[in-house]
Order: C-alpha cells, then structure tokens, then sequence
C-alpha cells in the first residue's frame, strides 16, 4: 500500500532521497517520485490500487505550497472530495490521497481527524514557516519510523530505509531487542535501534525550526449507536459494510484465509457481493 520517507532539516541530497527510497520499492513497485527543497524532502514509492493513471504523489495544493506523500487508504475520500470540491477545492483525478493538500488547508493539523481508513500521511506546509506535518490512523495500522535529534528529522515507512537516511552508525538498543525476542512483537513507541522510535497509533506530529518537534494525541473518534434487529445481524450487516467499503478499489480484490472463522467469514462476504467471486469460489471448493 506504498511507502513514504523524507527529512526536515537534514542534510541530504536527492540521491540519498532516491537511495532510501530504493530500499521501499518493494512495498511500492508502480511509481517512485521525490519532492524537495531548502531543508526538506518528500519521497513515495506507489502501489497503484485507486485511479492508477493519477495519484501521482506528492499530492499538491494551494499552487504547490502544501505537498503530501501518503501510504495506505482512505474509505471515506468519496465523501471527503464532495465536501471539499462545494469549498472551491478541485481534484485532478479520483485517487483517495488527492485529498489530503485540500484537507489539511481547510481544517490545518486536525486533518487527520476527518479521515476514516488506514494511513501514514506526511505534508509540509510552505505557506508561511516551513512546517512538516506527520499523521498516523488510530490503530496503528501504517508505521512511520522517525529520528528526532533536537534539530532534524527523518522519518520512513521502514526502519531499513529511515537508517540509509542518516549517516549516523545504528546503536542497537537491548531492552528492545530482549523484547522482541521474548515476544516476537515490539511493544510502544521504541524499535531495536537507539534514537529511533514508530510514532504512536493515532497521533499527529507537527515539526519547525522554531518550536522542534510536537507530537499530539488525537481524540478517539466517536462510534455511532448500533440499534434495532438481533446482536447476531447487526454484527452481520456491519461486517457486510465494512467489506463493501473495504474492497472498493481499481486493481484486483483477494482474501487471505487461514481457515479461521474471521478470515472465512470475510472471503464468504466478499463473495455475496460479488456474482464472479462467489462462481471462482465455489469452482476453487468444489470437488472435479
């Protein structure tokens, strides 16, 4: 679902940009592309799922002074782009992320607020001070990897990246690596690697030269009511919704099944909806 890395502040080139990049490819194959200036880079490797012909990223706005790199998906960029285009705002095509420059001019650093899906979002705001703006979805969903050192920032999708980014030679950190290797699974804010942390799920992180490095907690957002009907089909009937809109997309669709009930519960779904899949699964299950 793409990949994206840059610096605030640092001293690196292009192609050190590029060669970081390099290291994310994997997680975006269709598109490599970099914006940078006067103490500040954009990078993104796209996976092209919505509008594949646009989406190019950096996305921009306001005659290019707000710029935004973006990985994973935004459900609710349908509804985002209406609102936004009855503001005067205009979209050159229908990638989710294209709303994000528009987003962030109407409601500044609260825009992360008004996003429903899964991402990792990073814009700098040339508008006045030169401002880097990075956003994390409330579950934590798509990382972002950061070295603060008082004065610069560097950040990525993943920590082989963010480390090609800095000069510095990587210090391992114990406590983590002990808890990695008890568990399996790093826990909080801090990596393996001394100095570098993942920016906590649902925060919103603010950097300039003249106030440093600001990370702020977004409010957990408010879920409707569910009434009416048996617990057994509400549950159904949310779990259809979030399939439906789960799977919008312009590339092909395809389940993961461990075997399990949620996993199958989801493919057994995504075929009710639709009329081809439910034919290729059952075709897959039945016996020749």
């Amino acid at each position: 679902m793409c990949r994206i890395h840059g610096h605030f502040d640092a001293d690196l080139s292009p192609h050190d940009m590029r060669a970081a990049g390099a290291l994310q490819r994997h997680g975006g194959p269709d598109e490599a592309r970099l914006a940078h200036g006067a103490g500040w880079a954009l990078g993104s490797n796209r996976l092209a799922i919505t509008d594949p012909v646009g989406g190019r990223q950096p996305y921009e706005g306001d005659g290019g002074r707000v710029k935004a790199v973006f990985n994973g998906e935004i459900y609710n960029h349908t509804g985002l782009r209406a609102q936004l285009e009855a503001r005067g705002h205009r979209f050159a095509d229908r990638c989710d992320g294209a709303v994000l420059p528009a987003l962030y001019q109407e409601h500044g650093r609260a825009f992360a607020e008004r996003l429903d899906g899964m991402f990792a979002v990073a814009l700098i705001d040339l508008r006045a001070e030169p401002t880097l703006v990075l956003a994390t979805d409330e579950a934590g969903m798509k990382p972002i990897y950061y070295r603060w050192d008082g004065s610069r920032l560097h950040f990525a999708s993943e920590l082989p990246a963010l480390l090609a980014l800095g000069r510095e030679r990587p210090t391992l950190w114990e406590p983590g690596l002990d808890s990695y290797l008890a568990t399996k699974t790093p826990f909080g804010e801090h990596t393996l690697v001394e100095g570098v942390q993942v920016l906590p799920p649902g925060t919103t992180a603010v950097c300039s030269r003249s106030r440093g490095l600001r990370l702020h907690r977004r409010p957990a957002p408010e879920r409707p009511a569910v009434t009416g009907g048996e617990p057994g089909e509400q549950v159904r009937e949310a779990l259809a919704e979030e399939v439906r809109r789960l799977t919008v997309a312009d590339a092909k669709v395809c389940a993961i099944t461990s075997g399990g009930l949620d996993s199958s519960l989801v493919t057994a779904l995504m075929a009710d909806d639709a009329p081809g899949a439910r034919r290729a699964l059952l075709q897959h299950r039945l016996p020749r």
